[in-house]
């Protein structure tokens, strides 16, 4: 509105705003309200079953995730790997620490190492990498967003599990 005996005809600088704030789609709140969070392998898989659905079918040629995954160093998951990788994963961690002490200087080196296993003994390969297809915006079209998945053992928690939107 103009003030009361303005001159409407004439053009000047307007001290008006609009803003819309785009809806986000339950998919992407579902995605990023988990992003980065350690859970437990139970509380993982009834995610990933839940949203299964999401889980972008790979092909060996997608663009997108063949660069993301060299860029990472990682392997790709599929919708199924994600599902049996939640239901279950046996790790056997065998862990070494050597010491070394210099009695003259004092000096201290301490190494740790920790190498995860499957049950056959091999060294576990869980992919690092899968890749959603969801809408960001409530009624907009679908995006592929490759999740970066991580786990950790720890000898009283036992297994957890985390994904992180890539970028």
């Amino acid at each position: 509105p103009h003030p009361a005996g303005a001159d409407v005809t004439k053009v000047g600088r307007a001290q008006f705003t609009a803003s819309f704030k785009f809806p986000l789609s339950q998919e992407w709140a579902a995605w990023v309200g988990k992003s980065k969070s350690f859970v437990t392998t139970e509380v993982f898989a009834e995610f990933i079953e839940e949203r299964v659905m999401d889980i972008s079918l790979m092909e060996p040629t997608d663009e997108l995730v063949c660069e993301v995954a060299e860029r990472l160093n990682a392997r790709c998951a599929t919708a199924a790997e994600m599902l049996n990788l939640s239901r279950g994963l046996t790790v056997d961690v065998q862990a070494r620490v050597s010491q070394k002490i210099n009695i003259g200087s004092g000096e201290t080196t301490l190494v740790l190492q920790a190498e995860h296993k499957d049950v056959a003994g091999a060294k576990l390969n869980v992919p690092g990498l899968f890749v959603i297809r969801i809408p960001i915006f409530t009624g907009g079209e679908a995006i592929k967003i490759p999740c970066r998945l991580r786990y950790r053992v720890n000898q009283e928690a036992g297994l957890s599990w985390a994904f992180d939107l890539y970028r």
